[in-house]
């Protein structure tokens, strides 16, 4: 999950994500909001140097988290940070709109069935067009033609394959773009979302 500089405080509220709270707390100077399913003995202590710029929350002493208490009334320029469970996340992005908020989700939102069909992809950079397959995702294709991208999760949450389209529309089928970004059709994530014409042009 990118922080990003031009916002001028961040909010991060977790779900039990140890990993969470130690990096991000680490990189932003504004407020921030830790919220946890349970204490986490070593990762709470840690948490407690930041004093009142933290607050544990731990569900199974405080009950579920009053998201309008940390999400009403922030102050201008705040970009709130989330992730965790799925619940947790759906409530977010409800009260929160959606180009002041980015998530990052363990595992990817239920999708609509969608027909899986045949389509071509032209690499702009490289100079290549790729056949995909119903059966085959982008990523795949583009890397079987030797065409090497960045990638992780291979279930639209992470955001690391996230490519440019310089043509054609996307399929979105990822749980990172927010409705906003996936409108635009400007950029899809390659590992799960695919084409709803013949043909994409990538910057690849």
């Amino acid at each position: 999950m990118q922080l990003l500089n031009d916002f001028k405080q961040h909010l991060i509220a977790s779900g039990k994500s140890e990993h969470t709270a130690s990096l991000y707390t680490q990189r932003v100077a504004g407020f921030v909001k830790y919220v946890a399913e349970q204490r986490i003995g070593k990762i709470t202590e840690e948490l407690g140097r930041y004093g009142d710029r933290v607050s544990v929350c731990p569900q199974d002493e405080t009950g579920l988290l009053d998201l309008g208490s940390v999400l009403d009334d922030l102050p201008e320029g705040t970009l709130v940070y989330c992730c965790g469970p799925g619940p947790l996340l759906d409530a977010v992005e409800e009260r929160c709109p959606a180009e002041r908020l980015r998530v990052e989700r363990f595992s990817p939102k239920a999708q609509e069935d969608g027909e899986n069909s045949e389509f071509e992809v032209e690499l702009a950079q490289s100079g290549r067009t790729v056949t995909v397959a119903p059966d085959v995702s982008v990523l795949d294709a583009v890397r079987a033609a030797g065409v090497e991208v960045l990638f992780s999760c291979t279930e639209g949450t992470c955001g690391t394959c996230e490519t440019d389209v310089l043509d054609g529309t996307p399929d979105h089928r990822d749980s990172v773009l927010s409705a906003e970004e996936q409108q635009s059709g400007e950029t899809m994530m390659i590992c799960v979302s695919r084409c709803r014409g013949k043909k994409l042009v990538l910057d690849l």
